[in-house]
């Protein structure tokens, strides 16, 4: 080689390694804008959660609801181990995290006003405890957000916060009154209906096997199918549009004849080998076949759907779950089918207690539940049993409340709607605690604190909401409820 030539050689050499260098400068550069810590992210269309003030929290990768939810339902995973199969986890997380996300957003908004702004060594503590992992890349800016607002919510009403601060120390006066709500005694007759029981109580079989048949495809894990195969894609569409038109027996025997491959009641699932197929006729009622041929392993394919598992054959836990997917998904339908029969059973016990204040008598003309409770205090959220067993959460419900704190015994009650409770109250005695020992208040001191705690952060999220507005989506609600079952 020249010494002209090597030099032309070597200086093009060095231009490559200094335009290479440069490129990956600039790819550096562009990938630390999508991923630094403090850039802005894309608005991605997902399922939308909830509306809080002016901003939408959605679900979709690196948006701060994905994370909230993923982090509660990991906690949820690990304390509830063994006791909710995967779709009931799932709706109870679902639930739990919609409010969590409304309290959290709404507290978030707040602390921006009044500028509380975290470090980026409490962030990076935050995540580090979100993901239960080490930190070792800048994260996005919806697990930056989401580990703001934990940071936000910790800050104004955790542990050390501006909230349990003001509800301070208490005094002996909240000691005494405090003993004294403890031994309140306090008794009542309630009749009432679980909307959700009394529907579930008067589904039939039929009904399961209904929605069961209708969605199929999320319960199944294998299918039988008949199929017609062929090398050959023109004659794969022509064997599709015959079976759409002649009829699937009669196109078997046309196509059979010129040497198509049939198999009849052939069992797949989604493995290697038939997930393409298997996915296909998932999408076909029994009997259906599918609109265009199936290509796989080297072949097209006309499917048709020639049966799955019977319901009746399902086992006991999957009929169940087919149970409660129908009273979560299809609530409000059923909530509006037994209108009628709930509002006939409460007119029947309003009928008997005009003419007699029996509440047992009343709940079995009317078929109304009967709870007589000896422990009603305004400590509690729930009417309790004589067992003291926590049965109907509805004494956070004002007018309730306001009627078995401030009536006159012997009243009774007109009838509350409460969210899921149809409830009618009579009280029988109240009165002030007697015989009360005020010597040890000590011990009650830890009890004291945790429900000052509860009142003043309870009154101040409510100010909260006032203050941030929300809203649910309902319809991406029940959407993102059906993909998470999925997963």
């Amino acid at each position: 080689m020249s010494t002209k030539k090597g030099k032309e050689v070597r200086e093009i050499i060095k231009k490559g390694v200094v335009w290479f260098f440069i490129i990956v400068l600039i790819g550096c550069f562009i990938v630390s804008l999508a991923y630094s810590p403090w850039s802005s992210r894309q608005n991605i269309q997902g399922y939308r959660v909830v509306k809080v003030g002016g901003q939408i929290y959605s679900y979709e990768p690196n948006a701060p609801y994905y994370y909230l939810y993923s982090w509660l339902k990991k906690g949820y995973s690990d304390s509830l181990k063994g006791q909710l199969d995967p779709a009931q986890l799932n709706n109870y997380v679902l639930s739990k995290s919609v409010d969590l996300m409304v309290q959290s957003g709404s507290i978030h908004q707040f602390a921006k006003t009044i500028g509380i702004t975290p470090s980026r060594e409490a962030v990076t503590r935050n995540i580090e405890i979100i993901t239960r992992s080490q930190l070792n890349k800048a994260p996005d800016q919806g697990l930056l957000d989401f580990a703001e607002m934990r940071y936000d919510v910790d800050a104004v009403e955790g542990n050390n916060g501006d909230i349990l601060n003001i509800a301070g120390l208490p005094t002996y006066a909240e000691l005494y009154s405090f003993s004294e709500m403890e031994n309140f005694n306090h008794s009542a007759d309630f009749l009432y209906i679980d909307v959700t029981n009394f529907i579930v109580s008067k589904l039939t079989s039929d009904d399961i096997k209904d929605y069961y048949e209708s969605n199929f495809s999320k319960y199944i894990k294998e299918l039988t199918i008949n199929e017609l195969s062929t090398t050959s894609k023109l004659s794969a569409f022509n064997m599709t549009r015959d079976a759409q038109t002649l009829g699937w027996d009669k196109t078997v025997e046309k196509y059979k004849a010129s040497g198509a491959n049939y198999i009849n009641s052939e069992k797949i699932s989604d493995v290697h080998g038939s997930l393409t197929r298997f996915t296909a006729a998932l999408k076909l009622k029994a009997g259906g076949i599918t609109p265009k041929p199936v290509f796989e392993n080297r072949e097209y394919h006309v499917v048709m759907l020639a049966g799955y598992q019977p319901f009746a054959d399902l086992k006991p836990e999957d009929r169940k779950a087919v149970e409660m997917d129908l009273i979560n998904n299809k609530y409000d339908d059923l909530r509006t089918k037994y209108d009628g029969t709930i509002k006939e059973a409460v007119a029947k016990a309003e009928d008997s207690l005009k003419s007699s204040q029996d509440f047992k008598r009343a709940s079995e003309v009317s078929g109304l539940s009967y709870l007589h409770s000896d422990k009603i205090s305004p400590l509690n959220s729930s009417l309790t049993d004589e067992k003291g067993d926590k049965v109907l959460p509805v004494l956070d419900n004002k007018d309730l409340a306001d009627f078995l704190f401030t009536s006159a015994p012997m009243s009774v009650s007109k009838t509350f709607y409460t969210d899921g409770y149809i409830v009618i109250a009579k009280i029988l005695k109240k009165g002030a605690a007697v015989n009360v020992d005020y010597k040890d208040l000590a011990k009650i001191y830890p009890s004291v604190m945790r429900y000052k705690s509860y009142v003043a952060l309870n009154d101040w999220i409510k100010s909260i909401d006032r203050r941030y507005p929300h809203s649910v989506f309902t319809n991406d609600m029940n959407n993102l409820s059906l993909l998470l079952k999925g997963e």
